[in-house]
Formats: structure tokens, C-alpha cells, sequence
């Protein structure tokens, strides 16, 4: 939790600065056993913090087939932003 909190004030220092995006990518390296639920906060944070236009997804591969196919990441992907335009 505090981990989470100090994390979001950082990503709303950051999305402040215009020319930055936010890659949304590598779960597995700090969570390795990562849900869609577990990342779920994260993602919208980012989004919110920094707007869709400003926010990308992608693997972190090789690394993250450790944890997940790459379908299953960008099955995951997809569901956590299903209702965003």
C-alpha cells in the first residue's frame, strides 16, 4: 500500500510535465505472479494521471514470458481499458 501511494504522488510529478507518456509494461518484474486485478490500479492511475493519449501498453519481452503469454498480457491489457474510448 504505501508502496502504491508513493508510486501515484510520483506519476501525477510526472504526468505534469507535458512532453512525458507513461509506457505501461514489465508487471511481472515487480509482481511476478500479477493478476489483471493486481494491476488493474496501476493502469488507471497512469490513465488518469496522464490521459489515453499519453499512456502506451507493451510487453517487456523476453522478460515477461516468465510470467505470461503475450497473448494473456494483452488479453489483460484490453480488459482493464474496455470502457475507455
Amino acid at each position: 500500500e504505501e508502496y502504491f501511494i508513493n508510486w501515484k504522488t510520483s506519476i501525477y510529478k510526472l504526468a505534469s510535465l507535458e512532453n512525458t507518456y507513461m509506457k505501461l509494461s514489465g508487471f511481472g518484474m515487480f509482481e511476478p505472479k500479477w493478476t489483471e486485478s493486481s494491476i488493474k490500479p496501476f493502469i488507471e492511475t497512469a490513465i488518469t494521471a496522464f490521459g489515453t493519449k499519453r499512456c502506451m501498453f507493451a510487453s517487456n519481452y523476453p522478460v515477461d514470458k516468465l510470467y505470461k503469454s503475450l497473448d494473456d498480457i494483452f488479453d489483460i491489457y484490453l480488459s482493464i481499458v474496455q470502457n475507455y474510448s
